[in-house]
């Protein structure tokens, strides 16, 4: 009679510090580059931007679907006959991507471009908007209802547009002065509702404009500051407002704003070196603190760079990244193990790193200290608001690019893809328990389970026997990497997926 050791399974929550670090890049023959990024709902990763190396034309946008660690799980293009931007992904609540930039295939004139696909990047509806003769998308935001918000660029002024979950427009506006070239980089809801968009105004002295609107997209007040250009924007705690971009001195540098909840200037910080430097993105930092996305010219060349101020705008760190002279930063996020994520490009490749939250990647990255000074900014006032807006009907050719993938630097934390086949686990996926069942007897092995961030959530040691029960307990559902060990070396590993 074959006898079988159970053993109960009791869950120890060891957090490990391990976080995930790697820098990658990623592409074709020709040129590709990254414009966002986000963390997805299974922890991975989706990046978006354009490609040259793969789709129908020179330039068709490109969605890469990363995991936890940075390898590619799928790729897919989309465009068409003529040119398509890519600038703008978020994953809704139900786990789709949208998907915002632009097309050319109107008499070569640029309309809006939406697209939303399922989970595995399959198209589930596009549409083309326009307003006047040319239109770009920069910006989009799923609301706290459910809506779509986007915002971008028209000849006549920045635009703001709504449309409900299936793509239809509910309506769009525009706010400026006619001929002005304003450009709005970035929309965000507010924690009341309302929407804020920021950017750039007049293309001659280049103003950074915030322009605040209630939700139905009537103006409710409007700022332009001289000499600066807006990027990217954040509401903080205070229901104030942080603003990044950059400055309009003789070298151009890292500018940071912030403003109190009516866009009244509380402090203003220019960050720079002896070249042109750029912030493309700002977030929180997680310890009260904001995080910048950008480019420097001023520490050795073309660098992708990280600055951490707190909450005054001192430099608590800065590093660049990539290989000198090649590497652009754009979008940086914060990740849940702490530490942060950014894309950009890297000698022509799409370029992603990801860093701890002291914004180690493992290579390719120097700690710099740019110099910080205030920056004096002229307010003015007022705004022009006209509305309208077309609907065309477009459709896009999806592609699944063979992307390639190189490796520049990666401390994973997480076991993949080796299975020795010594193990043998029933049901997988499970809800509340599983069986793992070794070939062979084991004495005195170890069992530990990883999750997706490579922290360690439970362990059993001193096993002996073939049989273990292993019980759910309190832990979410999702992926898990399990490790089994013996006299130090490891015998085989392999995942399991807990469901509900």
């Amino acid at each position: 009679m074959k006898t079988k050791l159970l053993f109960s399974f009791f869950f120890i929550s060891v957090f490990s510090n391990a976080q995930i670090t790697f820098q990658k890049k990623f592409g074709g023959a020709d040129y590709e580059y990254g414009k966002a990024i986000i963390q997805t709902a299974d922890s991975g990763f989706a990046v978006i931007g354009n490609t040259s190396s793969f789709g129908l034309t020179s330039d068709d946008i490109y969605l890469l679907k990363l995991n936890a660690n940075g390898t590619i799980i799928w790729s897919k293009t989309y465009g068409g006959s003529l040119d398509e931007e890519g600038n703008s992904i978020l994953q809704t609540a139900n786990g789709d991507f949208i998907i915002a930039g632009s097309t050319s295939r109107f008499a070569n004139d640029n309309k809006v471009f939406l697209i939303r696909t399922n989970n595995i990047g399959t198209i589930i509806w596009t549409n083309v908007i326009g307003i006047a003769d040319e239109e770009k998308a920069y910006s989009v935001i799923e609301t706290s209802i459910g809506d779509l918000v986007v915002s971008g660029y028209t000849p006549d002024g920045v635009y703001l547009m709504k449309l409900n979950s299936s793509g239809n427009l509910l309506w769009a506006k525009s706010y400026g002065n006619n001929n002005s070239n304003e450009i709005s980089s970035q929309v965000i809801e507010t924690a009341n509702g309302d929407y804020v968009m920021v950017g750039k105004s007049d293309s001659v002295t280049e103003n950074l404009f915030l322009l605040r609107t209630d939700m139905n997209g009537n103006l409710l007040w409007n700022k332009s500051y001289g000499s600066c250009v807006g990027k990217s924007v954040l509401q903080t705690s205070d229901n104030g407002f942080i603003i990044s971009g950059e400055t309009r001195n003789a070298n151009t540098d890292i500018y940071v704003l912030k403003t109190d909840s009516l866009g009244n200037v509380l402090w203003s910080k220019a960050y720079g070196g002896a070249s042109s430097d750029y912030a493309e993105s700002v977030i929180n930092d997680g310890s009260g603190g904001f995080m910048i996305g950008a480019s420097t010219y001023s520490f050795g060349g073309d660098d992708a760079c990280l600055l951490n101020i707190d909450a005054n705008g001192n430099i608590i760190w800065c590093n660049t990244y990539g290989i000198p002279g090649a590497a652009y930063g754009e979008c940086v996020i914060a990740t849940t193990d702490g530490g942060f994520a950014f894309c950009g490009e890297l000698s022509s490749d799409i370029f992603v790193v990801k860093t701890d939250s002291l914004g180690n990647s493992g290579c390719n990255q120097n700690s710099v200290l740019p110099s910080v000074s205030n920056y004096p900014v002229v307010l003015a006032n007022g705004a022009v608001t006209v509305t309208g807006g077309n609907e065309f009907t477009l459709s896009a050719v999806t592609g699944t690019p063979a992307s390639i993938e190189t490796v520049i630097c990666s401390n994973t934390a997480v076991y993949e893809n080796r299975n020795d086949k010594s193990i043998l686990i029933y049901p997988n996926p499970f809800s509340t328990q599983t069986v793992l069942q070794t070939e062979n007897l084991l004495h005195n092995a170890t069992l530990t389970v990883d999750n997706c961030f490579g922290q360690t959530v439970a362990q059993i040691k001193h096993i002996s026997g073939q049989t273990v029960v292993l019980s759910r307990d309190n832990l979410p559902s999702g992926l898990y990497f399990i490790r089994l060990t013996e006299d130090n070396k490891t015998l085989t590993t392999d995942k399991l997926i807990i469901t509900d």
